[in-house]
């Protein structure tokens, strides 16, 4: 129910389609279906399920279970594990695999997110959605977490901060989207001294923008396609707000022109 009263705000700030990479309790397959089917207004919608993580990391540290599911992730542990869950997520209609590529191991947070698959299993997850005709997508940070999602062929990108030379240049020579996703780091640079956000996590946003700038420029001028994404659900990106963000921060950042954005968000950006 609180997903449909979103969907309608989201439709209603001028939003007509939309990925939504993964969802709490894979909520957003049930959301797609009956907004096709009529009973529920929204956007149109593609989506995954559960991401897909490692028992070594996600985003969440020790707040994710050693087994099983805890809210919008799911981990899995060895092949026959990994090729289990891409095949039921496929029978349950997704429209994408979302794998963790990258994340936070607690003893080592002052590393940042490191790459915690490693590339025979990354490779398998393409192979059995690709082999199904379903497109994967991985959440980087960090130069090897590129670089494997990049070896395994994976078919779009989140964020892709932290890259190295040979990152970027495999990304540019095998084509593959990007969604830097950084409306949420943008808010919570400008405005988190507003709402009680530390001080440094304002200055961790700043950084990972600031350092986002020249890759991403990089990649613009290459013709990679760079997509709006906006994270959209947490307190400082509410549904139906914000929605332009991600233009803004393209064109103040990443020099695009106005239209340049504007086509990131819908030509560049459609389904």
């Amino acid at each position: 129910m609180v997903a449909s009263y979103n969907a309608k705000k989201v439709l209603r700030a001028g939003v007509t389609s939309i990925l939504d990479p993964d969802s709490v309790f894979a909520n957003s397959l049930d959301l797609r279906d009956a907004i096709n089917a009529g009973y529920v207004e929204g956007p149109r919608m593609a989506c995954g399920a559960y991401a897909l993580i490692t028992g070594v990391g996600g985003t969440a540290g020790h707040l994710i279970a050693d087994e099983g599911v805890t809210g919008y992730y799911r981990v899995v542990h060895g092949e026959n594990e990994i090729i289990k869950e891409v095949r039921r997520q496929i029978k349950e209609g997704v429209d994408w695999i979302k794998v963790h590529v990258s994340g936070v191991v607690p003893h080592y947070a002052h590393l940042g997110e490191r790459c915690s698959w490693s590339q025979k299993e990354l490779d398998l997850v393409c192979e059995v959605a690709h082999d199904m005709g379903v497109p994967v997508m991985g959440h980087c940070r960090g130069a090897e977490a590129v670089k494997r999602a990049v070896k395994a062929d994976f078919d779009m990108l989140f964020h892709a901060t932290g890259m190295d030379e040979e990152a970027i240049q495999m990304v540019i020579d095998k084509r593959i989207p990007v969604c830097p996703s950084l409306t949420f780091q943008a808010n919570i640079a400008d405005f988190g001294e507003q709402i009680g956000t530390s001080q440094a996590l304002i200055d961790l946003f700043k950084n990972e923008i600031q350092k986002s700038v020249e890759p991403m420029k990089r990649l613009i001028a290459a013709g990679i396609p760079l997509i709006c994404g906006s994270e959209s659900g947490f307190t400082a990106v509410p549904y139906g707000d914000w929605h332009h963000r991600e233009m803004e921060v393209f064109v103040n950042h990443f020099g695009m022109t106005p239209l340049q954005a504007i086509r990131s968000a819908t030509a560049d950006n459609g389904f």
